[in-house]
């Protein structure tokens, strides 16, 4: 029996993988070097919306279509986790909604090939968990592949003024 229990503690060891994996915190320069973004937006690290560690993230959106924040830098393999989640608020947006989008093959043209969650707008702070089953599942076309995730936008369709959309916390989860 003695002879088994390295064996043992090595497979229990393989086993145990922590119950959350943190995307992004925003807590450092290089967590805003995994970010993508066009002028003339304003980011910066903040200490008003902080869920994990001691910063957050606020972005500020101008107005027009399509104002994105693109996280680039995310773990490939998502297999083994079960939720997607992040934390949000955008304040000055009460009944608006705020779009996520997942991609597995990049800039994928086809709104089929990606998976996109409408997030309706509170003004508080808002946790988001979303099943990676669902994610999986995409926006009705092909299965998305959990093992090459590629990349993640938050973005609002329209807006007609500039405003802030604070993040935090964008992580995997079991």
């Amino acid at each position: 029996m003695r002879k088994w229990w390295p064996l043992l503690l090595l497979v229990l060891l393989a086993g145990c993988r922590g119950d959350t994996l943190m995307i992004n915190s925003f807590e450092t320069d290089a967590d805003l070097d995994a970010l993508t973004w066009r002028c003339p937006y304003w980011i910066e690290r903040t200490t008003s919306f902080a869920t994990h560690g001691g910063q957050g993230l606020a972005v500020e959106m101008p107005p027009g279509e399509y104002p994105t924040l693109e996280l680039r830098d995310v773990p490939a393999d998502w297999r083994g986790y079960r939720y997607f989640e992040v934390d949000l608020s955008l304040p000055e947006l009460p009944g608006g909604e705020l779009f996520i989008r997942i991609d597995d093959q990049g800039d994928s043209e086809r709104f089929a090939d990606r998976f996109t969650l409408t997030v309706p707008l509170t003004g508080k702070p808002q946790h988001v968990r979303v099943p990676l089953e669902r994610i999986e599942r995409g926006n009705g076309g092909r299965r998305l592949d959990l093992s090459a995730m590629d990349r993640i936008l938050f973005y609002l369709k329209h807006s007609d003024r500039r405003v802030t959309c604070y993040l935090d916390g964008v992580r995997l989860s079991r």
